[in-house]
């Protein structure tokens, strides 16, 4: 008779289980597409502070080639407030004992579904990327990075910046010259 009992009980706990799931961070969201419309090519904003510091004109050797192929670029793209304000909340939990989230540590999958960009998002940045020519190398499991690579004709024309080539200490390398300037929609 108490085995039938906790075999009962047991079921029942599965079926309030399933049907009521308790809501953790790991547990994958919805996130809203933040680019709702089709980018258009004249609208451009410029994305501020994005010159390298070395990038100074001692150091400056004149425009790179048009065909120099440069790669390990990459566009870091930011959270919605929502999801800022989301992680935080998440961060304070991880530390704090009496949260369902202490120590319920994710994995980069997981963090990128809950904190990243909207699948359909990172499809439109990275078929934008290509429409330009270049290739998308690779977009990291936290979904906030995208590395790509082209030829410094293609990347001028993206992002509406000139490359230049530099040089310090016999150590060369290329940098734009100017903030790129990005469609509005990727800025959001």
């Amino acid at each position: 008779m108490m085995m039938r009992f906790l075999r009962f009980f047991l079921f029942i706990a599965l079926v309030i289980a399933i049907s009521f799931p308790t809501r953790s961070a790991a547990q994958v969201s919805r996130v809203p597409a933040r680019i709702t419309e089709p980018m258009d090519e004249m609208s451009r904003t410029r994305l501020y502070g994005n010159v390298s510091a070395a990038a100074k004109l001692e150091y400056d050797r004149g425009h790179a080639s048009a065909s120099t192929q440069l790669s390990h670029m990459r566009i870091v793209l930011s959270r919605s407030a929502e999801q800022q304000a989301a992680l935080d909340k998440f961060e304070e939990e991880l530390q704090d004992k009496s949260s369902a989230n202490y120590h319920k540590w994710l994995t980069p999958d997981q963090f990128g579904k809950l904190y990243g960009p909207a699948d359909s998002d990172i499809a439109a940045i990275v078929a934008w990327l290509q429409s330009h020519g270049l290739t998308v190398d690779s977009v990291s499991p936290g979904r906030t990075n995208i590395a790509f690579s082209g030829y410094v004709s293609q990347i001028e024309e993206t992002l509406h910046t000139e490359i230049h080539s530099f040089e310090i200490r016999g150590e060369q390398f290329y940098s734009n010259t100017s903030d790129p300037r990005f469609h509005r929609h990727l800025l959001q």
